[in-house]
């Protein structure tokens, strides 16, 4: 008896030992963190990642491995690997888990890829990883508050606190949007953003000639940005009970607290879960709930470590910044209880929010520096000061202007490649304001000059490094500065200055304490004083390479508010910083291929099947499709953001073969014999998903910034045999 079959059997033969191939072309991988998300490769952006381990697998099983060096590249040695073509993984260590899988499809590869080095080719595969949380879309929103003086021009409950206005707003034309009043927040510095539901914290700053919210010393407001809705989120407790007086002495005791009572800087995890506040009086680090409408308590709060100031009311702790998993908590030694400018430092150290625990100290510098002057240059007004305990205008200059920074510490931002950008308030900013008396009864009536400051210090192999120092760049020239300031002063942002042709150059350090990192954007937005004129407050945007910003036409520069509508002039009139970035895209994707040997597993030969059309269709596989791919010479499709895919959401994805082309396939088989080959047969990276009975592969995807690249299908080809068995008849 015979029987006519039909069965599945590899249509090219398994691969033998590996044996060196002399005549492989190099191979050399890059890996590099990813920016925006596009699939891309941007090397303006985009920075190599050390420390990524790479392996290539050779048909034979043989591989070659090795760990990408500084500049994010590492060339594989395939001298003992055999045929050429070779598949190539990277992944990702359990030391970096802040990073993920990155868009591709563009100029970036998939962390699992396949390339040809036979007969002397060469193939450089650039591949990218990314921290969901650096993504942000161009020309965000960005978000303030306004500071209104309590004595002129007084409290107005309707008058705006929290505005909105374009990444690229500059000049005067544009007006700022307003969300939140002085009623709903009162006087504000902590912004935070968090980006899952678009909801904006604010907390609560000691100010002189200012009022609280109805939160008071401890409050933290919530604001819905669509809706334009504000309420009390918390109060944090312990903040302090010092109550203005705007009647008594123009408010004049309660610049005593300024620094010492209420909240400092807000922040919020990556992952939006944890809102971080420093209290003032307490010197604690709060957490709350994040996702929470309003939290009735703190999750936990820790005392932030005093690093040996000479008196424990020296450690002055106030700023936050947040990246790649890590809180950075930082402060200032006052120099109060010395009056002492050589005990005046500022520390930061990390906070490890799992751990409920401070790691070691990360920055600890003096600030006896030598900086520009806040006002005039020769008026020696180019130091820090110590902060005093009762507060002491000092002598006017020009008549009516007075001026001693003090620093407080309020931003920390983090730039790519892992820098931090610092930005200092002046303590005295706050402690006066626009035609303000210097006491009871005085006839004179002085404008408060702020002189804040911004650094950068650059993380290295052995740590964190100072501006200026260790090959961390001093950016400081006439050309940069506007002129005049001395030689000696090191200044990674010379940009912030003020000069007109009216009254020369005033002012070496406009700097106002707070700014915001878009990383995919090349300025770096920062509140400043004077932007566009004399008497006003704003922002400017630094060149985040050279630190340039001020220029003749302040094309770089944007008015917000001056000394009649919020009454500050040149004192402090603005809440920290904040980009109103979306959450990140996620991407699906990403190889047909055909199976030669029939095992489910994409071996290093096999090749890619170009012309499959993929359809990403909704969870129950019913009804038109959301998008279609056509998989290209490399066997690859993706969707992504552009194709309306979401976080969080189900999706059926339907391959359909029906236009391949077999006669590009081994063994050029009839298209009536291709199917699916052996679904789930091993690792999710390298096998194939689709159910050979449907043609489809149903996929959940997850949080933003989730790339899923393990959607893969494996196409065999059915062949004719003859043959059956052969038995003896021993009966006849």
């Amino acid at each position: 008896m015979f029987l006519l079959a039909s069965t599945v059997f590899p249509l090219a033969a398994p691969a033998g030992p590996a044996v060196a191939d002399a005549s492989d072309g190099t191979l050399t991988v890059r890996v590099v963190r990813d920016i925006n998300g596009n699939g891309n490769y941007e090397p303006a952006l985009e920075g190599g990642v050390a420390g990524i381990p790479v392996k290539a697998t050779g048909p034979g099983g043989g591989t070659a491995t090795g760990t990408t060096g500084g500049d994010g590249t590492v060339k594989l040695a395939t001298a003992g690997l055999a045929g050429g073509k070779y598949r190539v993984e990277a992944s990702i260590p359990a030391s970096m888990p802040y990073l993920k899988p990155a868009p591709a499809g563009g100029g970036l590869s998939s962390l699992t890829s396949f390339v040809d080095v036979s007969g002397g080719k060469k193939a450089d595969l650039t591949m990218g990883v990314w921290n969901p949380a650096d993504y942000c879309q161009d020309n965000p929103a960005l978000v303030t508050a306004c500071q209104r003086n309590g004595i002129a021009p007084g409290i107005d409950t309707k008058a705006r606190s929290l505005i909105s206005f374009p990444f690229t707003a500059r000049g005067t034309t544009t007006a700022p949007t307003a969300l939140a009043t002085q009623g709903d927040t009162g006087t504000v510095y902590g912004i935070a953003y968090r980006k899952q539901d678009k909801r904006v914290f604010s907390s609560a700053f000691a100010k002189r000639a200012t009022a609280y919210g109805p939160g008071g010393t401890g409050g933290i407001y919530v604001t819905d940005t669509a809706a334009k809705s504000t309420k009390l989120f918390t109060k944090v407790p312990g903040a302090g009970n010092t109550a203005h007086a705007m009647q008594t002495n123009f408010d004049g005791a309660f610049a005593d607290v300024v620094g010492k009572e209420s909240l400092g800087a807000m922040r919020i995890s990556e992952d939006g879960t944890t809102l971080f506040v420093v209290n003032l009086v307490d010197r604690k680090l709060y957490l709350y709930d994040a996702t929470a409408a309003t939290a009735a308590a703190p999750k936990a709060s820790y005392a932030i470590p005093n690093p040996d100031c000479p008196a424990a009311g020296d450690w002055r702790p106030g700023g936050l910044g947040v990246h790649d998993g890590v809180v950075f908590v930082g402060g200032v030694c006052s120099g109060e209880s010395t009056q002492k400018t050589a005990d005046m430092r500022v520390v930061i150290r990390a906070f490890d929010a799992a751990a409920g625990a401070f790691g070691p100290v990360l920055v600890d510098r003096k600030l006896d520096f030598k900086r520009g002057d806040a006002l005039w240059n020769g008026s020696d007004t180019h130091i820090w000061n110590p902060w005093q305990a009762t507060y002491q205008a000092p002598a006017p200059q020009a008549g009516h202007l007075i001026t001693r920074p003090e620093p407080l510490l309020t931003d920390i931002r983090a730039e790519a490649g892992g820098d931090l950008v610092l930005g200092f308030r002046d303590r005295f900013g706050d402690q006066g304001g626009h035609d303000m008396p210097p006491f009871a009864g005085s006839p004179d009536k002085y404008d408060t000059v702020s002189g804040g400051d911004l650094n950068r210090v650059c993380k290295q192999a052995g740590g964190y490094v100072w501006e200026g120092t260790s090959g961390c760049p001093n950016n400081n020239n006439a050309t940069a500065n506007g002129g005049g300031e001395p030689t000696d002063v090191v200044e990674y942002y010379p940009g912030e200055y003020f000069s007109d042709t009216e009254h020369g150059k005033p002012h070496n350090e406009t700097a106002q304490g707070a700014l915001a990192v878009v990383l995919g954007a090349g300025r770096m937005p920062a509140t400043v004083m004077d932007p566009t004129a004399i008497n006003t407050g704003g922002v400017g945007w630094f060149d985040r390479a050279d630190g340039t910003m001020m220029n003749a036409g302040y094309s770089n520069s944007y008015l917000i508010n001056d000394s009649k509508t919020e009454g500050w002039a040149k004192a402090n009139g603005l809440a920290d910083l904040e980009a109103l970035c979306d959450s990140a895209p996620v991407q699906l994707g990403n190889r047909v291929w055909f199976d030669t040997d029939a095992n489910g597993i994409q071996d290093p030969a096999e090749p890619a099947v170009a012309g499959v059309k993929v359809l990403l269709l909704p969870c129950d596989g019913k009804g038109a499709a959301l998008a279609t791919k056509t998989t290209g010479a490399n066997g690859e499709y993706y969707f992504g953001a552009a194709d309306g895919l979401k976080a969080g959401t189900c999706y059926t994805v339907k391959f359909d073969y029906s236009g391949v082309d077999p006669a590009a396939l081994p063994g050029a088989p009839p298209l009536s014999s291709i199917k699916w080959t052996v679904p789930k047969a091993g690792d999710a990276t390298i096998d194939s998903d689709v159910d050979p009975a449907t043609g489809t592969a149903k996929v959940t995807m997850g949080p933003a910034g989730s790339v899923d690249h393990t959607v893969d299908g494996g196409l065999i080809a059915a062949a004719n045999r003859l043959g059956d068995f052969v038995w003896a008849d021993l009966n006849r």
